[in-house]
This record gives structure tokens, sequence and C-alpha cells, in this order.
């Protein structure tokens, strides 16, 4: 869930030493802010939430094949404690009691306790106001280019106006990337696209191609039904432990 929502399309280098000095002096930039502000003001009015994203990983080190991993995926978001992932090979629901990670290819369900208060569980919503504790932010300025779009049933390109914002870590050495940079559409206050750079070299870049808040989405999607699981599934439950 991290890499989905914090809250990504420019290819970066890893920041340098002279950059490090630099982004010391970076506290939090009121310009930054405000666009910040007004991304959770805007989401923290939707019930409910549904979410189209690509997902890619690049790998920097390799110049001739830097895209070594690309899907979509949906994201379903209801009330402040249920949501549902749904990518390829994986899909991960919490019905606000439990969180439920299911391994499609190796048909193996964990079953783990919801907690808002941990650190470890990085819900959807949480990710709304992440940049209030424990980064820096500063406002990069904004810029119009080609982005993607879900339209018809297809990806295609569309021209947009964004705010670009970054994220710098308190504590760089407790995290595994350098900054994670945020694109925000000017008109509409909808997030674009998320990055995330490695330290190791490793980019995450989630594109958000399609957005639908205060759609019905009924309770029945958070639910665990053991019924509706293959046939063989290993089920470990974490909650008596």
């Amino acid at each position: 869930m991290k890499t989905i929502f914090t809250a990504i399309i420019l290819s970066l280098s890893l920041l340098t030493f002279a950059q490090n000095k630099q982004i010391d002096t970076i506290i939090h930039d009121p310009r930054a802010k405000q666009v910040l502000d007004q991304l959770s003001k805007r989401y923290s009015k939707f019930n409910t939430l549904r979410l189209y994203f690509q997902y890619q990983v690049y790998d920097n080190k390799d110049t001739a094949n830097r895209l070594k991993e690309q899907y979509t995926g949906w994201l379903y978001v209801k009330g402040t404690d249920k949501y549902k992932l749904i990518i390829p090979n994986l899909e991960i629901f919490s019905d606000g009691v439990k969180i439920y990670s299911f391994d499609k290819k190796n048909k193996e369900l964990n079953i783990t306790l919801y907690d808002p208060e941990s650190d470890d569980i990085l819900t959807p919503q949480k990710l709304l106001y992440i940049y209030k504790k424990g980064f820096k932010y500063s406002y990069r300025g904004y810029a119009r280019f080609d982005t993607k779009t879900l339209k018809n049933g297809k990806i295609v390109p569309i021209k947009r106006t964004m705010d670009i914002v970054d994220l710098y870590p308190d504590d760089p050495k407790k995290s595994p990337y350098s900054l994670v940079r945020i694109w925000i559409d000017k008109s509409t206050g909808q997030i674009v696209s998320v990055k995330y750079q490695g330290k190791n070299g490793i980019d995450i870049v989630v594109d958000f191609l399609e957005e639908k808040p205060n759609i019905n989405i009924p309770d029945l999607m958070f639910k665990y039904d053991p019924k509706r699981l293959p046939k063989g599934t290993e089920i470990n439950d974490l909650t008596d432990e």
C-alpha cells in the first residue's frame, strides 16, 4: 500500500551529497504545504473512492532496459477504515477490523489485525496526511505536459498543467526512498502521479488513470468469505498471535 499512495513520470538520478546539503535547508515550504493541504481537504470530502492506476518499476542501473515491471490495478476506499486493492497476483482488503492479504499465485491468505494507530499499517486514508509527520516538503513549481488517462477502456495521453511537490524523509537513514515526488492537476486538484525515488537505484511510479468519487461501493466488497477462496488455499490467521 505504501507504493500506491505516497502517495510518480520523470526519471531522476539519486541525490548527490551537495543536493543533500541543500535538502537540509528545506523544512516546510509554505507553498508546498498549501498544495498538500488542498489535496488532503479535497480527498477527505469523499465518502467512497475508486481509483484505476498503473504501477511501474524502473531500474536506473540498467540503461538499456529501465522498465522492469508494469501492471494496472484498482483501489476501492470507503469511509475511514475500509479499502480493497486489486492487482494481478494480489488482493488486499480491510473491513476495519482485520486486514486480508490474498496471494493469488500461491493461493495463500494472511490475516492480520487492523490497527489505525500503528505506523506499520499505512491505509489509503492515512496517506493523505503522511506529509504532516516525518517529511520535509518543497514546491518545485508547475509544468504542462502529456500524462495518461483512461478513456473508453483505453489508456490514452492527456495534457495537464500540474503542481509538483517533493517530499523528503526527516530521517533519510530509516527510509528506502530519497524523495517522493507528487504531481497534482492544478485545475481539478486530482493526484496524477507519484514517484518514489529509491536509494538503490530502483524507482516506483504510480500513475492514477481514473478517479471515481462518491460511487456506490457495497460493504460486501470488504467482507471476508472463505467460501469465495479457491480450493486448496492456505489460510494463515495471525490475529491470535
